[in-house]
Order: structure tokens, then C-alpha cells, then sequence
């Protein structure tokens, strides 16, 4: 005989979408960009660089990286310097992290492997919220494998205080009748020297 009472079931458990789990774990790190499912679902590179500089401007992650025009998504005029701006960040949550991430940046930029670019900004958030006393050394490491133009102008400053220095140009003063320059105080001991012994022969006459 049936009651009539009805039990009702516990809806069937539904895993997230991929995209709602990098809307929550990067909603805890922070409030913009918007992280709309329209741009999680395709991530393009524009959403992309506004959350790591984001990420930069609130918490500093890998804001040494992020070198003068590159803070300007406009900056980016190809897709080779999209490319090397994202493989910058990549490596930096690798050694953050210490685990090599599954994405690549051309796959990034050309919009494909969507899963595998919220794996990137999900690591991205971990990355951001460990001791900020590593990520320095990991911002070294990075300059370090891609030859950053930070360490191209380190380098070539050294260059040109080595041939300042073969030239005997180096830390002196382009007036060469500077009080304080090394040639103008050889000039004036031996003009003393001189000046002594003519003295000194005058005085034996």
C-alpha cells in the first residue's frame, strides 16, 4: 500500500566545469578582471595579461619580470612577443611551484587547449600565494634561461667598462686639467721635483 509520502533524492553529484574552478580559486587572489565563464571558457591573451599584472600590482608576483612596455597589453604587437612574455610566466610558477606545468604558451595565444590554460591560471593563484621570500630567486632563475633584456644591458654596461678601462678612461673626469685627475697630480710633482732641484743647485753655486 503506498503512502503517498514521496522521499526526496539527493540531486546526483555534478563535477564543476573547468573554468568554475579557476572563477573560485583565482577569486580568492583577486577582483579584476572579471572572471566571466565567456572568458574562462577561451581564455585570449589580453584576459590572460590582465591577470598577471594583477597579480603584479597586488601582491608583486613576477612584477620584476614585467619589464617597461609589456605592462601595456597594447604593447604587444605579435605573436612572438606574447609568446615570450607568457613563457616568462609559465617558468616563474614552474620554479615557484617546483613542477613543470602541461601548457604552452603558443597554445595560449592561438586559443586552443582552453583546459589546459585554466590548469596554467589556477597554478598561477598557488603560485601567488606562497612566501614571497622565494620568488625572488625564482624571478633570477627566469632572467637567467631567457636571457632577459634585464641582463642584456647588465652586460652590456660591462662591456663598456671594460673598454672604458683598456682606454685609461675609466672613473676619470673628461677634463684633463682637473685638480683631481691622476695626470694632473703627476704633472704637479714633477714640476716640484724640477723646481727643488733647481733650488738645490742654485744653492750649492
Amino acid at each position: 500500500f503506498f503512502s503517498g509520502a514521496f522521499v526526496k533524492l539527493a540531486p546526483p553529484h555534478v563535477m564543476p566545469e573547468f573554468w568554475e574552478v579557476t572563477q573560485q580559486v583565482l577569486g580568492e587572489v583577486i577582483t579584476s578582471p572579471a572572471l566571466t565563464e565567456k572568458l574562462l571558457s577561451k581564455p585570449p591573451f589580453r584576459f590572460v595579461h590582465d591577470i598577471v599584472m594583477s597579480l603584479a600590482q597586488t601582491y608583486g608576483f613576477a612584477g620584476g619580470l614585467v619589464e617597461g612596455a609589456e605592462r601595456d597589453a597594447k604593447s604587444f604587437v605579435d605573436k612572438e612577443q606574447k609568446i615570450q612574455f607568457l613563457e616568462k610566466i609559465i617558468l616563474m610558477v614552474e620554479q615557484v611551484l617546483g613542477s613543470k606545468l602541461a601548457v604552452k604558451a603558443s597554445k595560449i595565444t592561438s586559443g586552443s587547449e582552453v583546459e589546459k590554460t585554466n590548469d596554467f591560471l589556477q597554478a598561477l593563484a598557488r603560485a601567488a600565494r606562497t612566501p614571497k621570500e622565494g620568488w625572488t630567486k625564482a624571478e633570477e632563475q627566469v632572467l637567467t634561461m631567457t636571457g632577459s633584456q634585464t641582463t642584456k644591458v647588465s652586460t652590456s654596461s660591462s662591456a663598456v667598462d671594460k673598454e672604458a678601462k683598456e682606454m685609461g678612461t675609466k672613473d676619470e673626469p673628461q677634463d684633463p686639467s682637473s685638480p683631481t685627475t691622476p695626470s694632473s697630480r703627476k704633472e704637479k710633482k714633477e714640476k716640484k721635483e724640477k723646481e727643488e732641484k733647481e733650488e738645490k743647485k742654485e744653492a750649492e753655486e
